[in-house]
């Protein structure tokens, strides 16, 4: 069994909607198995992996939600909610250019691609213009970010997660 990293044995994930445009979805909640599509960015791929390797398993629900700012209050996050079960615990999958909150959930940011010069300029730039979002998130997933001075520091908890395991085949001569 997996250990689990998070409050529930469900998660639920969001992904950035420039890299959705690239596949087509069939709702607002869908399979995580879609983001296994070669046309996404290989990096988001591997973040998606690590995620899975979070959850409580291979049983364990994985949902995906497309644009989850449309899921603020009223009706639509009940709706949400309802779809979701009681997952308690929700990951934003951020390039750099967005990083979004779902309410009542446990939000935690995972950033991903910032090797690239664009990316990592497009995060200082949100960070910069709205540097209140870091300190909605509960923790941050393998990376260390911060806003603020030194005596007002906003910096969500660090959490450490590998990749799942590749296994290598090694030829034999």
């Amino acid at each position: 069994m997996k250990r689990r990293v998070f409050g529930s044995e469900s998660l639920v994930i969001s992904v950035p909607a420039r890299d959705l445009a690239a596949i087509a979805i069939p709702g607002s909640i869908f399979d995580t198995a879609l983001l296994a599509n070669p046309l996404l960015p290989a990096d988001l791929r591997l973040a998606v992996d690590t995620v899975k390797s979070l959850s409580g398993g291979a049983a364990a629900p994985l949902f995906c939600v497309a644009r989850p700012e449309m899921f603020t209050h009223g009706r639509a996050l009940s709706w949400l909610r309802e779809k979701i079960g009681g997952a308690t615990d929700h990951i934003c999958l951020s390039d750099g250019e967005s990083a979004k909150l779902i309410p009542e959930l446990r939000n935690h940011l995972f950033t991903y691609g910032l090797h690239s010069h664009r990316r990592a300029q497009e995060f200082k730039r949100l960070l910069r213009r709205a540097p209140e979002l870091l300190e909605q998130f509960d923790s941050q997933v393998n990376s260390f970010h911060r806003v603020g001075t030194d005596s007002l520091a906003v910096e969500p908890a660090p959490t450490l997660a590998m990749p799942p395991r590749v296994r290598l085949v090694v030829a034999s001569e």
